[in-house]
């Protein structure tokens, strides 16, 4: 989802400094962005890379996603930062898994009809704990090897075989699940499971995560459903008024 890593870089933003102002909570940011960024996602191809803005008026926060300039307001749209970097490659990589790995025949080729290296290429060989270097901004800069490989199988056993969060869901460890639907319930764990699914599923670092690497992901998305969940009851016993965490029209 969309998909925003909250990565060094992002830690360091100075507009994640903002917003956390804006909003009044650190999670409560970062749950933002990435809601903000599975919109961006949607509607990067079908939108030409706007977000319509009655849809994206439908985020919470959306005005403080707009005043700490994580996202531009335009004639036609809403445009988040860094989508033109971005989530064409996100796409791009998600659409050839889609084909089963297969390159696309539109890939140019050299004088001697053999594929020249792709624009951007993956290597899917990369340590799950190390920082992928994704930059939140208007410039989106992935790094963290200078070598890339096109493909790598996935091997067995390893969290690339999963293909929806339903079948992530099934795959966890059972005294996990029982211990979340115990103390969340059980929509809230499969929201929890869908959300980490959609924000993460198209990185390509998930495809050497295993189920501990998982866990603490949607752990995190539980974490944000909390609070929201909070922020949202403590809203509704003020009786709604006022502007949404101080943030002016």
């Amino acid at each position: 989802m969309a998909r925003i890593n909250i990565e060094e870089c992002w830690w360091s933003d100075p507009r994640r400094s903002k917003l956390i102002k804006l909003v009044g909570d650190e999670g409560l940011a970062d749950a933002r962005a990435i809601r903000m960024w599975r919109l961006a996602q949607e509607f990067w191809k079908s939108g030409r890379g706007l977000v319509p803005q009655d849809i994206f008026e439908t985020l919470e926060d959306w005005e403080a996603l707009i005043k700490s300039r994580l996202a531009d307001l335009r004639d036609d749209g809403i445009y988040v930062r860094g989508s033109s970097q971005y989530l064409e490659w996100t796409i791009a990589e998600r659409e050839k898994r889609a084909r089963g790995g297969k390159t696309s025949a539109a890939r140019p080729r050299d004088a001697n009809g053999r594929l020249l290296p792709a624009e951007v290429q993956v290597n899917s060989s990369c340590d799950p704990s190390e920082a992928s270097n994704v930059q939140v901004s208007g410039s989106v800069s992935v790094s963290g090897s200078s070598e890339f490989e096109e493909e790598e199988p996935a091997a067995e056993g390893r969290s690339g075989k999963f293909e929806s969060a339903e079948h992530l869901l099934s795959s966890l460890p059972a005294l996990t699940k029982d211990t979340w639907v115990g103390k969340h319930g059980p929509e809230a764990v499969a929201d929890a499971v869908s959300e980490a699914f959609a924000f993460w599923a198209t990185d390509v670092r998930s495809r050497a995560w295993g189920a501990k690497e998982w866990v603490s992901r949607i752990g995190a998305s539980l974490k944000f459903a909390k609070m929201e969940r909070a922020a949202a009851d403590s809203k509704s016993a003020k009786g709604g008024a006022g502007d949404i965490c101080g943030v002016a029209d």
